[in-house]
This record gives structure tokens, sequence and C-alpha cells, in this order.
């Protein structure tokens, strides 16, 4: 599993969400990388949100791994609600939201953006889409493009697996292998984004 390369919301520090915004200069080389670096992993296909950070992401790094990019819808970032389109210093800064900014995003629970998706429900449904996914291509080896938050949620919530920081870098990966008797995941590797964020 990786995160889309670097957009200009990542740069403005905006929510995104089920929003979106194009790729930085950055976050393009950084999906170049991403491709490059899983060359030798024998990837066969590629799986990605339909949101076009994602979608541009996968089709950047299909172009060195050689292999087709499909969607599913599930894969989609978190989504925030209200929150959308607007900065964390916005939403932080505002006391009427203190307590739940900190449950939204350093916690995974059911709390919920007002009009949006909680971190519980988020993994449950990214999940789902990844065992769906593994199921219907059985022993092969599959790149899932996805977003920050949901992929927070879904390695602490199923995984219980925390990144220092709670940080998950711009085309940074995650491995995780599916087992299909007992339905469950198991974490394989970890590495850092693939360029520098600026």
């Amino acid at each position: 599993m990786a995160r889309h390369g670097q957009t200009q919301w990542n740069k403005l520090s905006k929510i995104q969400g089920q929003l979106d915004s194009p790729l930085t200069k950055l976050g393009i080389e950084q999906a170049h990388n991403l491709g490059r670096s899983l060359c030798d992993n024998n990837i066969e296909l590629i799986v990605s949100s339909p949101q076009l950070r994602a979608l541009r992401t996968a089709t950047i790094a299909s172009e060195h791994l050689l292999c087709p990019v499909h969607e599913h819808r599930d894969l989609a970032e978190r989504n925030f609600g209200d929150w959308q389109g607007k900065t964390y210093q916005d939403i932080e800064g505002n006391s009427d939201h203190k307590f739940l900014f900190n449950e939204v995003f350093f916690d995974v629970t059911e709390q919920a953006p007002p009009n949006g998706e909680s971190g519980v429900a988020s993994a449950q449904r990214f999940a789902c889409a990844l065992a769906n996914i593994a199921k219907n291509n059985d022993q092969q080896h599959i790149l899932v493009l996805c977003h920050g938050d949901v992929l927070r949620n879904f390695l602490t919530l199923m995984l219980d697996f925390k990144q220092p920081g709670q940080s998950y870098g711009n085309c940074g990966t995650y491995t995780i292998h599916y087992h299909h008797d007992s339905g469950e995941f198991f974490m394989a590797s970890t590495s850092i984004s693939m360029a520098k964020e600026q």
C-alpha cells in the first residue's frame, strides 16, 4: 500500500478528504520514485482510489511497473465533511472543535467531523475493499494507492500499528499480507517517503 504523492493542498496544510488538488512537482517526482523502487517486487496490478491525486500517482508508477491500473471506490480518503477545504490550523484553532480535532486526527474512534465519516467507519470500509481486492486477485502482488488518514485508521484499528508522530508520508509504503483462510491482515514492512517533503 502507498499514499499518493504530495499535492498542492498538502503544501498548504488543507484538509482534502474527498475533495482533490493536483500533485505538486515533488508529488510527481515521488510517484516516479515509488514506481522505480517497486520494480523488483513483481507488482502485477495497481488498484487505486478513484480520487485524482491517487489515480495520477498510480498512473505514473505504472509507467515503471508496466502493469494495469484499476479503481476501487472504497479506497477513497476519509470523508471529513464540513472540514474539507479548511486548514488544520483553522479547525484546531476553533475552541468548539478542539476536543473533536484530537479525536479525529490523533485517534481512531466513532467520532466524526460535522457531516463526515468516523475513523472506525473509514477503516472498516477500507479493510473490506482490501479483502475484496485480495479475494479477486489471489496470489498476486498488488500495489494499492490510497490516502493518509484512511491508511492511518486501517493500520491502527486492524493491525495495531502506529507510525511515530502519526505521520504517513507521501508515497511511503506499507507491505501487508492477507490470509484467505482467516480473513486477517499481517504487516510485513514499511518504508519512508520516496522523496523529501518540502
